[in-house]
């Protein structure tokens, strides 16, 4: 794996513009993206628990994001045919940053869940678009190690994410992740 990982480097590095762009339009923004998504990952039960929500209802809630990712992962394909993926993805970026907005400003739990489904419908359409884009923009012998480092840009979004959202939530208060993740999502 680090023999071929080294060589995708190195052909990388020898095409120094690809390499830009992968980073300017596909790894920075997904490391943000998800980021931003992780930072409500530990606080969405607490803050649909302070809602008035049961322990219960909160475990909804949450899975609400997942319900949308896989109910939207077909359309988001067909939408994507239709609009193309620079339009699709700026679509799916503003309406991430209004239903984080939307989100933070939620007063009930059912608003909350509502949030929740759409953030996850976003987010599923936002990460085909992202794909999409690497596979028009790379050779076919590298894409596949080219989208396996979105996964890794991904990942580390998935672990610094949560950790800042935590800190923001006990020193702000569980609206402003919310908030912050809008502005992050801006980014």
């Amino acid at each position: 794996k680090t023999k071929v990982w080294l060589a995708f480097m190195a052909i990388l590095r020898n095409n120094r513009p690809l390499l830009i762009e992968l980073f300017r339009s596909v790894y920075i923004p997904g490391f943000l993206m998800y980021a931003a998504y992780g930072m409500t990952a530990a606080i969405t039960p607490l803050y649909a628990t302070s809602l008035g929500g049961a322990l219960a209802l909160a475990g909804v809630v949450v899975s609400m994001r997942g319900l949308g990712q896989l109910v939207m992962n077909v359309p988001s394909g067909l939408i994507m045919g239709r609009f193309g993926n620079r339009k699709l993805l700026l679509i799916s970026t503003f309406c991430a940053i209004a239903i984080a907005l939307f989100t933070g400003l939620s007063n009930s739990i059912s608003l909350l869940a509502i949030c929740m489904f759409l953030a996850g419908s976003v987010q599923s359409t936002w990460s085909i678009t992202r794909v999409s884009h690497v596979r028009s923009i790379v050779p076919p012998e590298f894409r596949g190690r080219a989208i396996s480092a979105i996964g890794g840009a991904v990942r580390i979004g998935g672990f610094v994410g949560p950790i800042v959202g935590g800190y923001i939530a006990k020193f702000f208060g569980f609206s402003t992740v919310f908030f912050v993740q809008a502005g992050i999502i801006g980014i």
